[in-house]
């Protein structure tokens, strides 16, 4: 980011453009067609400690605690660097998810979502003292997040079978299930194993800790089956599968704990 911003300066401190928010991506954290996969019988996350006055903690998200301004794509095919992107295009998907525990907010992606914050001191704050914008939706688009194609799957979900022969083997026998797994034994076929995963998939549990009134800012008690709290931003095409129990103090959502209008300033 600083070789960035002394090559702007380099070219008169000030630049204008119709549209830079390619420019502004570069100082924007952006993940694209990557997914987290936890063991067959699923995975737990947790943050169990307490936000205080300035500092957010207690965040838990299956695939993201704290989404600040960030963009989360899956099944993306833009350009990779000037140069048309040739890798593996998926959903950015959190699989196998069997538990999310958050002291303050928690979802079964991802815990909290807020818009970046400009005034803050940063590079964002350093680019837009070197930019001029001729498009303030521009600034926008490069500080709320946004999450495309996205999903959260529950324990069993998205196995193949090599993987479910090699657990059942190994150490299905002593997880959740264990019995029963290692009575059906190996598989033959991905449409056996189907049959199996729609009769024992069990879903994935999330759960804001905080038990007492919040009285800072930071601190939360909501919990979603996509997301614990949403502070602007925006969700497109995003999926919550075999969600079994969302529960907190003050909110909690089937998809989403709680939603506000965010904030930029």
């Amino acid at each position: 980011a600083a070789d960035v911003v002394n090559g702007l300066s380099a070219l008169g401190g000030l630049i204008k453009a119709d549209n830079l928010l390619g420019v502004l991506q570069a100082f924007v954290p952006v993940i694209k067609n990557s997914e987290t996969t936890c063991v067959p019988c699923g995975g737990a996350v947790r943050a169990q400690a307490e936000s205080d006055d300035s500092i957010y903690r207690g965040l838990a998200g299956g695939y993201a605690g704290y989404n600040y301004g960030g963009q989360i794509w899956g099944n993306n095919t833009d350009n990779w660097k000037g140069a048309a992107y040739t890798g593996t295009v998926r959903e950015c998907a959190a699989y196998r998810i069997r538990s999310v525990y958050g002291t303050e907010y928690a979802g079964g992606y991802t815990g909290l979502m807020r818009c970046a914050n400009v005034a803050d001191t940063g590079s964002l704050k350093v680019l837009f003292g070197l930019i001029k914008l001729d498009n303030p939706l521009t600034l926008l688009q490069a500080v709320y997040p946004t999450e495309k194609n996205t999903a959260v799957y529950g324990p069993l979900r998205g196995l193949d079978t090599d993987t479910w022969n090699k657990w059942v083997g190994a150490v299905g026998s002593y997880g959740s299930y264990g019995n029963k797994l290692q009575a059906l034994g190996e598989v033959n076929d991905q449409n056996q194993l189907n049959e199996i995963i729609s009769q024992y998939a069990y879903g994935y549990a999330v759960t804001a800790g905080r038990s007492i009134l919040a009285s800072k800012a930071t601190q939360g008690g909501s919990a979603g089956g996509y997301v614990g709290r949403m502070e602007g931003g925006t969700v497109t095409n995003g999926t919550a599968v075999d969600l079994q129990l969302a529960e907190a103090y003050r909110c909690s959502g089937g998809f989403a704990g709680e939603m506000l209008t965010g904030s930029v300033a």
